[in-house]
């Protein structure tokens, strides 16, 4: 599969088909084969099936000679018998496959899904194949034509206009034939219909059935694997390279066409009147009242109601656009070249144009220009959704190139802000932010231009509500809130109702707009503008009036509320942009938090309690920004905290259990409204420093205590457990492809992983995402300190822990006691309320009575005993249904609410008490009574079958070992070290043994893990004593010293980790408690052993643990075979990919010890070398190959340990020939294979950006310690460009994830995937890899090759310069101009990979080769006592002297040409860049680039003479007008800027000029005074 891996987009030679491949008894077996895998219990078996039957796909269409036969055979297949189906139509086996895909599209195993997708695309792709060569045929021959088969024929024909109606000839033809989906799919385009019918026929969460197979779940999934296998198909198409991908743009949006809108709002209907978010309309989200005072149940009242009746189902329409969006955006936009991906973004903007009504400045319907004016497709709601996300991707990704699209964007995304749906004026703003990303002053600018315009929508929307509560007009009203159509007949007349709604939807879509645009103000070009806040401020003053303005509360009270909302909207806006923005206006936030709180107030409100729990939910929030974003302003105001804590006091009564509030429960809406609002209270106050509000402590410890248990038994899951266990030990999570069932245990952003979150994860409401908008910090401030040691010092790992709650206190005020940051708040207002309860609760927890503790600590008991009897025995029979009834979401059935809940709760506490538990040295024995109930629970869950919640157990005992610790106080230590002897022969505390084999080697998995913990912890204490002693300036308390006597026994745990790391009996221990020891054993060592010389005791440690590595790499990790593993292949399979992480992970903590272990054996670093790359080779999992990176990171650094060797098994000479393969392969773009030669083809695991990131950051440390690679530069430089030039085509917008409507488990939110670090480390890589090669201290002849091959090669890419199909390599001529053309080939050659996926390249990369250009050019100024660079005739003379020299030499660095002989194509280049310009707009970046390589070629060759003329001109002469016009382009940027958007580039772009222009003069290259002139004149 090699031709095709180098990126053979045009390749004609590929094909879906290889008919006749196989014999045909062959393929009934193997079909048959197939069918029987299907069934199989091991999602192995059934995997290995998807992968067979998919790589069978081409070889399944039969070959029928005769086509006589084809019509007598199509009789008999449908008389049935052998004889008939054996001579039946070529598509019956194809069609066979098919149909079995289909039915196993959604397996209950996402793995397995994704890889019946996957084949499901490659089967409908050889069909469209094979119906293209058939009506290829057709064509060419009449004759044949006649005497074919006329079904056929007629299916072809309609085919071709494929805007019919597919569903209804669908029916047709499944009657018809016994080839339906095959024939359906019998062209491109129709294939793809054929997809996006079943995609909208397979219904929602309620409605959709299972597909068929024999572990089909229905639900959610089957859409996901339709999608799934679109996106695969689509990409499958453009590696192919013969249909263009644009076509499938407007097929594609029809997912969530008319047929989709229509099911959701049956949906909609059957819930029982509840509505979904667009009928629900006015202001942002609220149970808004229509004027007639009655609140109109919203959000299908379904959705929030737990266990709701299984009828509605509202996280359909979500789930449909996130489908949606993601088949666009991976199927489509990602695979084409930059020019396309303009034309998509146009195409895009016209649809939306086209279906979007137009807004007057004041925010009305614009009644002179109807919808009917613009031609073109009308888009619904969800449409047009999808629409504005991809734009929001496609402008941040062309960046400058998009210039020239904005003026077509603007006047849309206008309208689109005051559209009625919620979610198209959310995605709306959300565009806006990513234009401010790409061109910060059109943010600016708008950013203005909207607030100035809301004073006239405020006083139209109250002269609307006096003129409304004045006219009694009865007139028959619709439904509430569905705003008449009144597009077709052309009336002017709106009803006031109407176009009062439309006045709020635009204040409200303006204020999003502009508050999501001060989240990208500070971290871009230009940063804040002052005016700007000024006028935000004065803005949202106004707006906050509104609800004291007793005129129009009286008259329209949800549009006050509405106002106030965006108040608050755009001050939560403005208080993010942190302290600077802010101080100005300090008093004024004050006194609006004030006047609000106090109106709000029983008695003295005018409003009803819904519209007051509006007002304060977002008043809220704003305090929440406030106490996140600028807490130091809590110490230089005075009196700001007591006024906080007032506001906070004033309020938390009415909104807690039997306040003012509760009975808002009642509706939907009301219900997550104060769940949000509840929410905020208590993020207020752990954001405050602890002890600031003594008055109100023991309240809210005892809210949050009820709150804990109210939720917990409504079935809520905290998503707080991720953030609080260690990362370090998150490898341990990583699962099989077919057994991960949680997001984030395959890592690395890829399809399956996104696949598995969709399946599993809540979906948040609008409301939900703007309640939260402001409260997540974007682009955190990355602190750098490591969590854990500094044992394992890698960046990469570094890069990945980085944890950002440890030491980092906003103010001194919060220093007090163990104060923790508050994560970031999540999805949905339940998990939100959840979370931060348990955060108060371990806060506040210390400060409790011992009596208020244990009763907490027994509440939390009970609650996981209520839970127990319902897990009986049968917990893994996975037959069992997996849905739960409410969210039609699948649950794993490792998921346990009540467990989840318990353990955090009760390791947040444990990490939030202070270090000592003791006061004043007082003796404790065996620790406070709610301890010893702490270590029970925590002993009662290790057994759990969930990785999540066994970490957390783990730690939590950790924390209790070396908690209570004081003088003699060992107790509760050893009480601990005891009970998990127990644990691990698996007797439970309070419990009988247990017998099954699973459960025990999860006890015992626990148990181990828990031994490193506790070491781990102990080392973290005794770092943060020695600290807090040096900062006290003591040398060592003698605490502490009493500690290290008493420190936990380090070798007593190790010796009890041994016996599951032992060579004998295998069959005795599981492979998953094996894969914990290991990590174990490296967790203690790295915190145990010394850096520096080893005792012999220590050196005997970590020869056992090189032991254990080999015997675990050896022996371990073999195949699963019925006789040793019997009972326990589950175990085995899902847990490969864990032991082989751990063993890269403990190789690499091994690392900095093998030096003292070298006298005993040399050869270990070479050995771990080689089973790092056999392992990497076998196993394609993101996780493992993320460890390889870290481990080839470190042994580069410790280059000392491998040496060349003549007596090893594997050629390890140096670090870098292990690792380059493996980084190279995992830098390769992600193409789509066209003929699939293994299993990664099918798994959905392509191109993680972890891996990528992690290579690349690996490339970076070979490159710093081997100075002498450079046979393998030049090709590892092409790889990083094509990586770099890839990954640009993938940038999207990064503000909000791309599920924005999921709330995701915070194990798969990672900072360390971030697309523009990756670009700028890429970049940073590149420079890093031309230094090695042209910094060469000699400058011979070797230097100089490699500076040409550089230089022609940017040189190429620049100019989009490349092979032409079918080009061969020319005979080398024995001629000068051989020589030359022989050069410019290589360069062109590889150029043409990326010119292939792109031409002309991005303008991202364009910039790149211009910089390599002007470096290698400067590096061979550098070489001036060369002259054969630079002057013609020493360069031909020196080409002559090899040509003779070496007689017949192949091409390199004893036979090649010179710069000089290139200059006019140098020169041509440069000028083309400095003028570069993509679809109309100019790219000041590429100019600027492209000047400072036309710098550098004028110094190299302006004093050159042309020796043709032999006058004394320069040689440079001939080309002057090219060069001047491009240097006075860029004199003239200045004046660019008026007409232009981008506008920071042209000042560095004319900076550029003047530099070219100095050096023009100074070299004498001008001397005429006309030109100089002319040159100055725009100076």
């Amino acid at each position: 599969g090699n031709n095709n891996a180098d990126g053979g987009g045009n390749d004609q030679s590929l094909s879906f088909l290889a008919t006749g491949a196989m014999e045909d008894r062959a393929v009934i077996e193997a079909i048959k084969f197939i069918k029987r895998a299907t069934a199989d219990k091991y999602p192995e078996v059934r995997i290995g099936a998807a992968v067979f039957a998919g790589m069978m796909a081409p070889m399944l269409i039969r070959n029928i000679r005769n086509t006589a036969n084809m019509r007598g055979g199509r009789d008999g297949a449908s008389g049935g018998g052998e004889g008939g189906a054996a001579a039946s139509a070529p598509l019956v086996w194809l069609e066979d496959v098919t149909q079995v895909a289909m039915q196993n599209i959604d397996d209950e195993s996402a793995g397995v899904a994704t890889a019946w997708a996957t084949c499901l695309a490659r089967c409908l792709c050889a069909s469209s194949e094979y119906g293209q060569g058939i009506r290829a045929a057709q064509s060419e021959d009449q004759a044949s034509r006649r005497s074919a088969d006329v079904d056929h024929e007629a299916v072809m024909t309609s085919n071709n206009n494929n805007n019919l109606d597919l569903a209804s000839k669908f029916k047709a033809l499944r009657g018809a034939t016994a080839t339906a989906a095959t024939m359906a799919s019998f062209s491109v385009p129709s294939a793809i219909a054929f997809l996006v019918t079943q995609f909208v026929k397979c219904g929602g969460e309620a409605t959709s059935n299972k597909c068929g197979g024999t572990y089909s779940i229905g639900g959610r999934a089957s859409r996901i694997g339709y999608a799934d296998a679109l996106t695969e198909y689509l990409r499958l198409q453009s590696s192919r390279g013969e249909f263009q991908l644009v076509e499938a743009l407007n097929p594609v949006i029809e997912m969530v066409g008319a047929s989709f809108e229509k099911q959701v709002q049956q949906g909609e209907r059957a819930s029982g009147g509840g509505r979904d978010d667009a009928a629900d309309f006015y202001a942002p989200s609220s149970p808004r009242s229509s004027p007639e005072k009655r609140p109109p149940p919203s959000i299908s009242t379904a959705f929030l109601s737990a266990r709701a009746s299984k009828t509605g189902s509202s996280a359909d329409s979500s789930i449909g656009r996130l489908l949606a969006s993601n088949v666009v955006r991976k199927g489509i936009t990602e695979n084409v070249s930059e020019s396309i991906q303009l034309t998509i973004l146009r195409d895009l903007a016209t649809m939306c144009r086209s279906s979007v009504g137009h807004t007057t400045p004041d925010g009305g319907t614009d009644a002179r220009r109807s919808l009917g004016d613009d031609k073109g497709k009308s888009m619904n709601r969800h449409q047009l959704q999808v629409a504005l996300i991809e734009i929001s991707h496609i402008v941040v990704a062309v960046g400058e190139a998009g210039a020239s699209s904005l003026e077509d964007l603007h006047p849309i995304l206008q309208d689109c802000l005051s559209h009625p749906d919620h979610g198209v004026r959310h995605e709306a703003a959300a565009v806006y932010a990513a234009i401010a990303q790409a061109f910060p002053s059109e943010g600016r600018k708008f950013a203005i231009e909207s607030l100035s315009g809301f004073s006239a929508n405020l006083d139209a929307i109250s002269s609307l509500s006096f003129r409304i509560a004045s006219t009694p007009t009865p007139a028959p009203r619709k439904r509430f809130g569905r705003p008449r159509t009144n597009t077709n007949e052309n009336s002017s007349i709106i009803p006031p109702a109407d176009e009062l709604l439309r006045h709020q939807a635009t204040l409200h879509g303006n204020a999003l707009a502009v508050s999501m645009l001060m989240h990208e103000f500070p971290h871009c070009h230009g940063g804040v503008a002052t005016a700007i806040v000024s006028k935000t401020f004065e803005v949202a003053a106004k707006l906050l009036h509104c609800q004291f303005d007793e005129k129009l509360t009286s008259v329209n009270p949800t549009a006050a509320c509405t106002c106030v909302r965006a108040g608050y909207c755009l001050l939560s806006g403005a208080l993010t942009m942190g302290i600077d923005a802010i101080i100005p206006h300090v008093s004024t936030i004050f006194s609006c938090w004030q006047g609000s709180s106090m109106a709000v107030l029983p008695g003295v409100s005018k409003l009803s309690s819904s519209h007051d729990l509006m007002c304060v939910e977002a008043m809220l929030s704003s305090v929440v920004c406030f106490l996140k974003f600028c807490p130091t302003l809590l110490l230089a105001v005075p009196d700001a905290l007591t006024r906080l804590t007032a506001i906070l006091e004033k309020i938390f009564p009415l909104i807690s259990s039997g306040g003012k509030f509760e009975s808002e429960k009642n509706t939907a809406v009301g219900k997550s409204r104060l769940s949000s609002a509840r929410a905020s209270v208590m993020e207020a106050y752990s954001w405050l420093p602890p002890g600031s509000f003594p008055m109100s402590a023991d309240r809210i410890f005892s809210f949050a205590v009820s709150q804990i248990q109210e939720l917990t038994e409504n079935d809520v899951l905290c998503s707080i457990l991720d953030a609080l266990v260690s990362k370090e030990d998150k490898l341990i999570d990583a699962h099989s492809f077919e057994r991960a069932v949680s997001p984030g245990q395959i890592g690395g952003s890829v399809a399956l992983d996104n696949n598995i979150s969709l399946r599993s994860s809540d979906v948040v409401h609008h409301n939900e995402r703007e309640a939260i908008l402001h409260l997540l910090a974007w682009r955190k401030k990355l602190r750098t300190r490591m969590q854990g040691d500094d044992s394992c010092t890698s960046p990469i790992l570094g890069a990945y822990l980085r944890d950002g709650n440890d030491k980092c206190s906003p103010t001194p005020l919060h220093e007090v006691g163990r104060w923790r940051e508050p994560l970031d708040p999540i999805g949905t207002s339940k998990v939100r309320l959840l979370d931060c309860c348990i955060h108060v609760f371990a806060a506040t927890f210390g400060l409790q009575d011992g009596q208020t503790q244990a009763e907490a600590l027994q509440m939390l008991e009970s609650m996981y005993n209520a839970a127990q009897p319902e897990k009986t025995t049968n917990r893994f029979n996975v037959s069992s249904s997996l849905i739960a009834e409410s969210q039609g979401k699948l649950k794993s059935p490792e998921e346990d609410v009540p467990s989840t809940n318990l353990t955090a709760a009760v390791l947040a506490c444990l990490q939030a008490l202070p270090l000592y538990e003791a006061t004043h040295d007082t003796l404790i024995g065996v620790g406070p009574p709610w301890m010893v109930r702490a270590t029970d629970l925590l002993l009662r869950l290790l057994p759990t079958p969930s990785d999540i919640i066994r970490r957390g157990a783990a730690e939590g005992l950790a924390l209790l070992a070396t908690l209570g610790v004081s003088e003699d106080a060992n107790t509760l230590q050893s009480t601990i070290l005891h009970s998990l002897d127990e644990v691990m022969t698996g007797s439970i505390p309070g419990n009988s043994k247990m017998q099954e084999t699973e459960i025990l080697s999860y006890a015992r998995a626990g148990s181990l893990l828990t031994l490193a913990c506790i070491q781990r912890a102990a080392m973290r204490m005794t770092r943060t004593e020695n600290e807090r002693a040096e900062s006290r300036s003591v040398v060592s308390s003698p605490r502490s010293r009493a500690r290290e006597n008493n420190s936990p026994p380090v070798m007593i745990m190790m010796t009890r980790l041994l016996p599951s790391l032992a060579t004998q009996n295998f069959d005795g221990d599981s492979l998953l408690s094996r894969a914990y020891a290991l990590h174990s054993f490296g967790i203690l060592i790295s915190n145990s052993l010394s850096k520096g010389e080893l005792s012999s005791s220590q050196l005997q440690i970590a020869w056992k643990a090189v032991e254990a590595v080999e015997t675990s790499f050896l022996s371990a990790w073999s195949a699963v075979t019925s006789d040793i593993s019997k009972g326990r292949e589950r175990e085995k399979f899902a847990a490969e990919p864990t032991i082989l992480g751990v063993i890269l992970r403990v190789m690499t903590t091994l690392l900095p010890w093998l030096e003292s272990l070298q006298n005993l054996d040399k050869w270990i670093a070479s050995r771990f070398a080689s089973y790092a790359s056999t392992i990497l080779e076998h196993c394609s999992h993101p996780v493992v190959c993320f460890e390889g990176c870290v481990f080839f990171e470190r042994l580069s650094e410790h280059r000392g340990l491998i040496e060349p060797s003549c007596c090893c098994v594997v050629n390890t000479d140096n670090a870098a020939t292990v690792a380059m393969p493996f980084l190279l392969f995992a830098l390769k773009t992600p193409i789509a294979k066209v003929i699939a030669d293994e299993d990664v083809d099918f798994s959905g695991c392509h191109g993680p950006i972890d891996v990528q990131r992690s290579a690349v950051m690996c490339l970076k440390g070979v490159f710093t310690s081997e100075k002498n690679l450079n046979d393998l530069t030049f090709g590892a430089g092409k790889t990083v460009l094509e990586f770099l030039h890839d990954r640009c085509g993938r940038r999207r917008f990064e503000h909000f994830s791309e599920f924005r409507s999921l709330s995701l488990p915070r194990s798969v939110v990672n900072d360390f995937e971030d697309c523009q670090l990756i670009e700028a480390e890429t970049i940073a890589l590149v420079q890093m890899i031309l230094a090695v090669q042209l910094g060469g201290e000699d400058l011979d002849e070797n230097t100089t090759y490699r500076c040409l091959q550089w230089l022609l090669w940017s040189v190429s890419l620049i100019s989009g310069d490349s092979l032409k199909p079918g080009q061969d390599e020319p005979e080398i001529e024995m001629s000068i101009a051989g020589l030359i053309e022989r050069s410019s080939f290589i360069a062109r050659s590889s150029a043409s990979p990326i010119v292939k996926v792109s031409n002309p390249p991005r303008w991202q990369l364009k910039c790149v080769a211009a910089n390599i250009a002007s470096l290698t050019m400067a590096s061979l100024l550098e070489m001036k006592e060369n002259p054969s660079i630079f002057n013609y005739q020493s360069a031909r003379a020196r080409c002559t002297e090899m040509l003779q020299k070496e007689g017949n030499e192949v091409y390199g660095v004893s036979l090649h040409s010179f710069p000089v002989l290139h200059l006019e194509e140098l020169v041509t280049t440069a000028c083309i860049a400095s003028a570069a310009t993509s679809n109309n707009s100019e790219l000041p970046s590429v100019q600027v680039s492209g000047l400072r390589f036309l710098i550098t070629v004028l110094k190299a060759f302006g004093e050159e003479l042309d020796a043709s003329t032999n006058d004394g001109t320069s040689v440079l002469e001939q080309y002057s007008s090219q060069i001047i016009s491009a240097v006075r382009h860029a004199l003239n940027a200045e004046s660019l800027l008026e007409e232009s958007v981008a506008t920071s580039g042209f000042h560095r772009l004319f900076a550029a000029g003047c530099d070219a222009l100095f050096v023009m003069i100074n070299g004498g290259f001008v001397s005429e005074p006309v030109v100089i002139r002319r040159l100055l004149q725009p100076l």
